[in-house]
């Protein structure tokens, strides 16, 4: 099914081949980004877990990556106590 624009339907009252390629173009866009609801599905599970996994794991990679990056290299126990 079709979206209908309003706008674009009074434009294309006039057959040009310019409007004719646009509305050819503006249909496959459509028909190549619809989706099934199982697809969809997947989507929307697969940027929950993503979103999960950046949560948790941000600033552990921060201080990873500021660890192993830094020189030099401070004590562990300097990083895990904070009275040490």
């Amino acid at each position: 099914m079709p979206i209908q624009y309003p706008q674009l339907q009074q434009l294309t009252n006039e057959q040009s081949p310019l409007v004719l390629k646009l509305k050819a173009f503006s249909q496959s866009v459509i028909t190549m980004f619809t989706l099934s609801e199982e697809t969809k599905e997947r989507i929307s599970r697969l940027i929950d877990v993503g979103r999960v996994a950046v949560h948790y794991g941000y600033i552990p990679l921060i201080l990873y990556l500021g660890y192993t990056r830094s020189n030099p290299k401070p004590a562990l126990i300097r990083l895990i106590s904070p009275l040490a």
